[in-house]
């Protein structure tokens, strides 16, 4: 009976202690954004520009430090970033100019996602039209593979002779180019630039984003 009593006594504090370890469990969705998380990563956004409207964020981690790799059609830099209070910023010329801005969050699963995102010269308006983040292993492959804008193709190769990476435009033209992580490619001459993203505006499966010309061309890996 003395024991039973004791039992019934410690019951209440039990439940308080039960209760707490409850509150304190992890939630993937509130869990601090930290900077190395984004080497698992990629950004692909669309600008509003008439020219350079497509720009590729990926990142590489080396030690404590991770570096994001931002390419234009034709321009590139690479700086060491940083994420603070979930935002990733990247000021493209260093100057305080053209600057990107990157608001993350994460979804039920703890994975990251985009709650804002911008683009803006000067402070001005904000001039992306779209941005997306997701994982690289979510890339699909290209390497060897034929896409299709509408009924014309864009096929990634090897040359015989040389074993260069090429791609075989609608153009007719023959293009060598060269690999941006697992995410996208540039031709050696700029003139071609693309990314591969899991989904896309309206579209909610794989596709392909070329810009050519200054337009952003969207094709189905076939």
């Amino acid at each position: 009976m003395k024991n039973l009593i004791n039992i019934c006594k410690m019951l209440p504090i039990l439940l308080l202690v039960l209760g707490s370890c409850k509150e304190k469990s992890a939630d993937p969705q509130n869990a601090v954004i930290s900077t190395s998380e984004l080497a698992d990563y990629y950004l692909v956004a669309e600008r509003t520009n008439t020219n350079q409207r497509l720009v590729v964020f990926y990142f590489t981690k080396d030690g404590d430090a991770v570096t994001a790799s931002s390419h234009l059609q034709y321009a590139l830099r690479v700086k060491e970033v940083n994420v603070e209070n979930s935002i990733f910023s990247f000021d493209f010329d260093s100057d305080g100019k053209f600057v990107y801005t990157f608001e993350l969050e994460r979804d039920a699963n703890g994975n990251l996602k985009l709650k804002s995102s911008s683009y803006s010269y000067s402070g001005g308006a904000n001039e992306l039209s779209f941005a997306t983040i997701a994982k690289r292993t979510d890339a699909i492959s290209f390497e060897n593979d034929e896409f299709r804008t509408g009924s014309s193709p864009i096929k990634f190769g090897k040359d015989i002779t040389s074993n260069a990476s090429i791609i075989k435009w609608f153009d007719n033209g023959i293009y060598p180019f060269y690999m941006l992580g697992n995410v996208g490619f540039k031709t050696n001459n700029g003139q071609l630039f693309g990314a591969v993203v899991p989904s896309w505006k309206n579209i909610s499966s794989p596709v392909m984003l070329v810009e050519s010309e200054d337009e952003v061309l969207v094709s189905i890996k076939q």
